[in-house]
């Protein structure tokens, strides 16, 4: 059992209880791990959240294992899509843009998960899952023009629930074996999936009187249900090298049934085909290379498929993706090298000007290179960097819009970089972190002076920035634990991101926490 609880700046509180335990004889074991947390917020977006997960397990007989795993989640906080106008954010502006807005979520979910070690070299893998999730959104009204004028978000009295509720059930099998086919040593994975899922998406016109309740403007199920079988086998074709190849077949259905107005009913079908192919290569006992080339997926939303009750004819959204690397160790040095493309096509776009609304339309292409380094010395100092490049991430086709060919994606930093200092001496750990994050554009015209007012579209180029975090902790004995952080230590001020308005990233904080093991 261990107790812990944090304190910090914005009035923020926490507290968590971890339990568990094991039966004498090992044969069944159960946990328990609950956390309760509020706060003011940065720029006065409060929230209090409640997360709780219990689980447990326990042998059937000699060769199979039962466990399950149910969790319960809600928040209720006091954020919106509404962001700082331009000139708010240049002078330091830290209120609330939306004070009024609520964003209430909450989720459940029971996993119940089957091993079964059939043999010495084969064995079942089977998880049932099960969540439901709601999302309320309860957003006031603005004035539009007074909102430009004041440069500032300016409400009504008008309320706008957009509440969603989402269900899932699934059921995942895996049979693994080991076989000696071709002569060589092999491993193999069957298996199928088959999930349902469902989302209620309810519009609520209200008030600010009765601000909870009201009229229903729009009320839609939108539904789909998968099949997927996939199978993959690794051949060992020597001590030092194993190539798997696999495939996966996927099919799926979408329907939407509108409550309201059954002439926007409709349904849309696909199937699809994804190959795929890895290999690894132990180029010595401290070096492996490896790589891969496969096919992936998304299907195109139910919004997007299904328009006024029409089949929109919609090709999933599929990509061809290549990965090639190099990971290992020598001595304390430890490192990994990754490039990698994805090309994409299909490319699904509601909404663009230019005709290709509800379409397949345009296709996109991403290059770039990950590494990772790390080494520790004796004295109890280590270092550990990341680095993600992406050179290209590039439309390969205009869309309209202003969206051309050989424009930069949104949201896409060309650059993005991890660097952790640590120092670990007897019962002392301190770690100095930095993060840096590059330039990126905030809509694919690749504009570059911010601009936006009100409900228009906001853009721009967002700048570069860095930010630095500090957090230690002290052992006080085997039991008590002290901890200590300050985030964002030269109290940066940045873009975060754009949407209807600016999102500026959290000021700096502080946090001192103990923990407390029987």
């Amino acid at each position: 059992v261990a107790l812990s609880g944090r304190v910090g700046s914005h009035n923020y509180r926490e507290a968590t209880l971890e339990a568990g335990g094991t039966s004498p004889s090992g044969e069944a074991k159960a946990g328990l791990f609950y956390t309760r947390a509020k706060s003011d917020g940065f720029q006065k977006k409060d929230f209090d959240m409640q997360d709780l997960m219990v689980k447990g397990g326990m042998l059937l007989g000699d060769n199979q294992w039962i466990g399950a795993k149910f969790t319960h989640y809600k928040n209720d906080a006091n954020i919106s899509y509404r962001g700082l106008f331009l000139d708010a954010f240049k002078s330091g502006a830290k209120y609330n843009p939306a004070p009024d807005d609520w964003f209430l979520t909450g989720r459940k979910s029971l996993d119940i998960n089957h091993l079964w070690d059939i043999g010495p070299d084969m064995s079942l893998n089977t998880v049932l899952y099960w969540s439901k999730m709601h999302r309320d959104y309860w957003r006031f009204g603005i004035d539009n023009a007074a909102s430009t004028a004041a440069g500032r978000w300016v409400y009504t009295d008008s309320v706008n629930g957009n509440n969603r509720e989402f269900e899932r059930i699934g059921l995942d099998s895996r049979l693994t074996f080991a076989h000696n086919g071709f002569g060589i040593n092999n491993e193999a994975e069957v298996g199928i999936r088959i999930m349902d899922e469902e989302m209620v998406d309810r519009t609520i016109n209200a008030t600010r009187a009765n601000p909870r309740s009201g009229t229903i403007a729009q009320d839609r199920v939108d539904s789909a249900i998968s099949y997927a079988l996939f199978a993959q086998n690794r051949f060992d074709m020597t001590e030092r090298l194993s190539v798997t190849p696999g495939l996966r077949i996927e099919q799926y259905e979408q329907k939407r049934r509108d409550r309201r107005n059954s002439a926007n009913d409709g349904k849309s079908s696909n199937t699809e085909y994804l190959p795929g192919i890895g290999a690894t290569y132990q180029l010595n006992p401290g070096a492996q290379l490896y790589g891969s080339v496969y096919k992936a997926f998304s299907p195109p939303l139910n919004s997007q498929s299904i328009v006024d009750g029409v089949d929109q004819k919609l090709d999933a959204e599929t990509s061809v993706n290549i990965e090639l690397g190099v990971r290992g160790r020598h001595g304390k040095l430890r490192y990994e090298l990754t490039v990698f493309q994805m090309d994409f096509d299909n490319q699904i776009t509601p909404g663009i000007t230019g005709g290709l609304a509800n379409a397949n339309a345009g296709s996109t292409l991403h290059r770039g290179m990950e590494a990772a380094l790390g080494y520790a010395w004796d004295n109890g100092i280590s270092l550990d960097t990341n680095l993600t490049w992406i050179p290209t991430a590039d439309y390969r086709e205009s869309r309209g819009g202003g969206i051309d060919k050989g424009n930069r994606l949104p949201y896409s930093p060309e650059l993005l970089a991890n660097v952790t200092l640590a120092y670990a001496s007897g019962p002392l750990n301190a770690a100095l972190s930095g993060r840096y994050v590059d330039a990126q554009y905030g809509h694919g015209d690749n504009s570059k002076p911010i601009t936006g007012s009100g409900n228009s579209v906001w853009k721009g180029r967002l700048p570069s920035y860095y930010t630095f975090d500090l957090t230690g902790s002290y052992d006080v004995s085997k039991q008590l634990r002290l901890t200590a952080a300050v985030k964002n230590l030269t109290d940066k001020r940045y873009i975060a991101g754009l949407r209807q308005g600016i999102y500026a990233g959290p000021e700096r904080s502080f946090e001192v926490g103990a923990k407390y093991t029987f």
